[in-house]
């Protein structure tokens, strides 16, 4: 995975966030869609990857990425306006924080 492809999804996350914080439903409605199903891929990408990393020194930490998954489904499938906001600024963003180190680990290469 690109690292600049990362950052863009952690400016996504933040600005959904702050749509949601914000109150406007609507606007934040338009990007989440596109987001999670982007972030449900990369997070698919390095879950699936976990036993290859681990030989390379890179430990995935595959039960908290697979329960911030979790928890973003749970807040978009209950309507949850506030855990969707927390959820996106400081689960998600975390993750593509993470996979931001893992890439500069590996040397910035293409996952």
């Amino acid at each position: 995975m690109e690292i600049h492809k990362l950052k863009e999804y952690i400016k996504a996350a933040e600005n959904i966030s702050d749509m949601l914080y914000a109150n406007d439903v609507s606007g934040a409605q338009k990007f989440i869609g596109e987001t999670v199903n982007n972030v449900n891929n990369i997070y698919l990408g390095y879950i699936n990857r976990a036993d290859e990393l681990r030989n390379r020194g890179i430990d995935i930490p595959v039960d908290i990425l697979l329960s911030q998954m979790k928890n973003l489904m749970t807040a978009i499938d209950s309507k949850d306006i506030i855990m969707l906001a927390d959820t996106m600024l400081y689960e998600i963003k975390e993750g593509m924080q993470f996979f931001i180190d893992v890439e500069n680990e590996l040397g910035g290469a293409q996952a």
